[in-house]
């Protein structure tokens, strides 16, 4: 049979055994907390960075092939002619369109205010 002081002994071992236990899990859970905080900005950047050279890819693809075809287009025929009035006349209906836009949230915000 165990003596009082060696039961004493006993729970003592185990209360101390629990405490550690428990600060190791604060101390694991404060370490999970800080690496999550340091993962999300680090995701956010490569996300940043993959959408930044995808969209560089696609636009420099289809500016500079756009800008060999046009070479190679006589300047002075009908088809060069055909395709500067065309890009003239889309450049002119977006501005159009987007000074129509602003004007109407222009005129939207006004009316939200008064």
């Amino acid at each position: 049979m165990e003596s009082a002081s060696g039961t004493e002994a006993t729970k003592s071992t185990a209360i101390t055994a629990v405490a550690v236990a428990v600060e190791g899990l604060k101390e694991g859970a404060s370490q999970a907390r800080k690496a999550a905080g340091e993962f999300v900005p680090a995701l956010a950047r490569t996300l940043s960075k993959v959408v930044y050279t995808g969209s560089y890819g696609i636009t420099y693809g289809l500016v500079f092939g756009g800008l060999m075809i046009g070479s190679l287009i006589p300047k002075d025929s009908a088809l060069a002619k055909g395709m500067c009035d065309g890009a003239d006349s889309a450049v002119k209906d977006f501005t159009r369109r987007e000074n129509e836009r602003a004007a109407l949230a222009a005129s939207g915000e006004g009316m939200a205010t008064t």
